[in-house]
Parts: C-alpha cells; sequence; structure tokens
C-alpha cells in the first residue's frame, strides 16, 4: 500500500511504446483509499495513462518541490473515470510525476449498497515522444500532381506487445498558395497535417497542427475507414503524419494499415509563387536580402531550404559590351555566400564563385562571350541561411 507521502518509485519512463511501465491491478476500499506511484521521464512528449476500473479517480501530478511527496498544489489532471476503461494522454516536460489511483467514495462505510470496492485493472505508463527527426522527403509538390503513400506496422501479440508501432512522417514543400487535398484509406490510423513551424525538418510539439482525422472507432476494431483533408494553404513546408490508433491495452491486435493520396491546386496567382517572379535588373551596387520569403530549393534529399535572389544582366544599362571582362563580388557578414552565373533562357549554370579563405565574401572574374544571356543569382553556401548582402559589378582591368 503506498499513498502520498509514500509513493512507490517506478523507476524511470524512456521514450517509445517498448519502454513502457506495467502497473498490476488491485483493490481499492476502506482499508486501502489510493495507490499512488512515482517515476521519472527520460525526455518530454506526451504521456499516455492506460487504465480503467471501478469506482475510480486518476490524478496525475508533477513533483514540482522534488521531495517524493505528492502535494496538492502539484496535480496536474484529475479524471473520475468511474467504472469505465481509457487511454489518458498529456503532454509534459522531462521530470517525475506522480500517478494517483483512488477509490471515489472513499471507502465510506456508511451506505453499503452503494459503496463497493473500488478496483483498478493492470495499467500501463507509455511516453511517445512525438517527435520524427527524418521525416520522408516529398520535395515540391508540382501543380495537379498526386503522390500515393502507404505503410503499415506489424500485428501485435502478446510476446510482441509494446512494439511494432506506426508512426511514420512525410514533409514536403508548396511552391505556392493553393488547395492540398489528402485521400486517405486506414484501419486503426491517425491521420496529422502540420505546418513546419521551425522550419527545421523535424516534426514535433512545436509544429502547428493544422487538421487531424483520428481513427473513428478508437482503435478497437479493424475496419476500413475512409476520409479527407482539403486544407488550402500558403507557400511553406508542411508534414503528413500517420500515427498508430490501435487500442493498446489489449494483448492481441492487426496491424495499423494506411493508404494515401496527396493532391495540391495551385491558385491562379502568379505572384504568390516566389520562384516564379520576374528577376531584378543587375545594377552596379546592389543592397540585399536574402530571407524566408525568397525563392528556395533543396537538395541532395536535404530537408533545409536553400533560398536566393536572382539578377538579369542588361550589358547596355550596366556599360559593359561583350568582350569585356567583369568582376561580380558578393559581401555578406550574414551567411556564407556563392554567387551562380547561369544562362537566362536554358538556365543551365555556367559557373560558380566563392572565396575559399573567406567565408564572408565571393567573387568571379568573367570574359562577356555573344549570344549569352546572363542571369546572377546570389545563393547561400549552407542551407537555412538569410541575412543582408552587398553585390558589387565592375569592369576587371
Amino acid at each position: 500500500m503506498s499513498n502520498r507521502t509514500n509513493p512507490e518509485n517506478l523507476g524511470l519512463l524512456r521514450e517509445g511504446l517498448e519502454n513502457e511501465i506495467k502497473i498490476t491491478g488491485s483493490t481499492l476500499g476502506e482499508n486501502n483509499l489510493q495507490d499512488v506511484y512515482l517515476f521519472e521521464l527520460s525526455n518530454s512528449g506526451t504521456l499516455s495513462i492506460t487504465t480503467g476500473g471501478f469506482d475510480l479517480i486518476v490524478t496525475l501530478g508533477q513533483d514540482i518541490n522534488s521531495n517524493d511527496i505528492f502535494e496538492s498544489n502539484e496535480i496536474i489532471k484529475e479524471i473520475n473515470l468511474g467504472n469505465a476503461q481509457d487511454e489518458i494522454e498529456t503532454s509534459v516536460q522531462k521530470g517525475s510525476y506522480f500517478l494517483e489511483l483512488q477509490d471515489d467514495l472513499n471507502g465510506e462505510i456508511g451506505a453499503p449498497i452503494f459503496d463497493r470496492p473500488g478496483f483498478y485493472f493492470t495499467s500501463f505508463l507509455r511516453l511517445n515522444p512525438d517527435v520524427i527527426n527524418n521525416p520522408i522527403n516529398l520535395g515540391i509538390l508540382e501543380d495537379g500532381a498526386s503522390q500515393e503513400l502507404s505503410g503499415r506496422s506489424e500485428s501485435l501479440n502478446s510476446e510482441q506487445f509494446g512494439t511494432n508501432i506506426l508512426l511514420e512522417g512525410y514533409r514536403f514543400e508548396l511552391p505556392s498558395t493553393g488547395t492540398v487535398i489528402i485521400d486517405k484509406t486506414t484501419v486503426d490510423t491517425n491521420t496529422i497535417l502540420a505546418r513546419d513551424s521551425n522550419n527545421d525538418g523535424r516534426f514535433d510539439s512545436t509544429d502547428e497542427i493544422l487538421a487531424e482525422l483520428e481513427d473513428i472507432d478508437q482503435g478497437l476494431g479493424s475496419e476500413n475507414e475512409s476520409g479527407q483533408i482539403n486544407q488550402t494553404l500558403s507557400q511553406g513546408n508542411y508534414f503528413l503524419v500517420f500515427e498508430d490508433g490501435r487500442d493498446l491495452s489489449g494483448s492481441k491486435e492487426v496491424a495499423s494499415v494506411y493508404e494515401s493520396t496527396i493532391t495540391f491546386n495551385a491558385t491562379d496567382n502568379p505572384v504568390s509563387n516566389p520562384n516564379n517572379r520576374t528577376p531584378d535588373p543587375l545594377t552596379p551596387v546592389i543592397a540585399g536580402d536574402l530571407s524566408s520569403s525568397d525563392p528556395l530549393y533543396c537538395c541532395n534529399n536535404n530537408n533545409q531550404p536553400f533560398y536566393y535572389d536572382e539578377y538579369s544582366v542588361d550589358l547596355n544599362q550596366l556599360g559593359f559590351q561583350v568582350g569585356d571582362t567583369v568582376k561580380v563580388e558578393l559581401d555578406s557578414n550574414d551567411f556564407d555566400p556563392v554567387i551562380m552565373i547561369l544562362n537566362a533562357d536554358t538556365r543551365e549554370v555556367i559557373g560558380a564563385g566563392f572565396n575559399p579563405n573567406n567565408a564572408n565574401k565571393a567573387e568571379f572574374v568573367r570574359t562577356i562571350e555573344a549570344g549569352v544571356n546572363y542571369l546572377i543569382s546570389v545563393e547561400n553556401a549552407l542551407p537555412g541561411q538569410t541575412g543582408s548582402y552587398t553585390l558589387t559589378t565592375t569592369e576587371f582591368v
């Protein structure tokens, strides 16, 4: 028997359902009003408490005072389950916590008809980190194009209980404002659409949930469930996540499965697509900024964006002619600058300029050829970098 001043220590609960803590069921009543447990979380995440019983109050608290005593001001959540079974979820930070399972009639013996002994079933504590560090990169969604996605967990049995849990994520980029349509058919799977709020390519609790389709039967069956998410979204980076929706309090389950199609239909507004905007003309001196609103691209499966500014070259405006040798210099104290030289008609890369001896400066020297329309692109050497820069063009003598 344990109580608030002398809780039973369950030890450390690590993230991942394979590391669950099991609490053996027990009877509550006149001689044992409550059982109180103390446990520590290895990480922040979503704490899942699967429990149930009769005449049962479930109370969660945090050991704010670090004294292993469950005090009244440390209660986070209290639920009167009564005669039910449920999975209680709440977002928590790393630290020490209490779980109290209490008879809701407090063992009062004056009304024996109504005061039957309470009890709780075998219960489980699990810590879901709700983090996907390396979601599958779908890249930039093209207007009118669709992509098909699918996945599944494995079936659970008594030996595998707590393993083979489904949590898969996809990251995609919208080049402009438009409508994203997600058609899904799932078995015991929740579907989540979220914005990559930090542009860090990592799905976690800081990202904004835009829409969620939860498993209708709450994981108690194995029926196919169809649904659709239809959202108008702005240019940016997003996640599509499929997570296990099964009731994991049982000892045997079918697999969690999803099949989905994601489609993007761009709004007919070319101004909203920064990658399609007309380049500014190159002038002798330009003071500019790279920002998250500039055109971008990703490469080598890197989830982080490379931003760029493009400038068209008008020889007459610059006072140059075919055969002249031109020097272009790019300086920035905010990012590692790179200058790309492209053919404006074919977008073929002609050359690149950088300075290996000075991370804040890039330059190139080139003789102007006949029949070539040039395009100058200001870029960052490392993904995600932004900041101010100065671009200077002079004749090289």
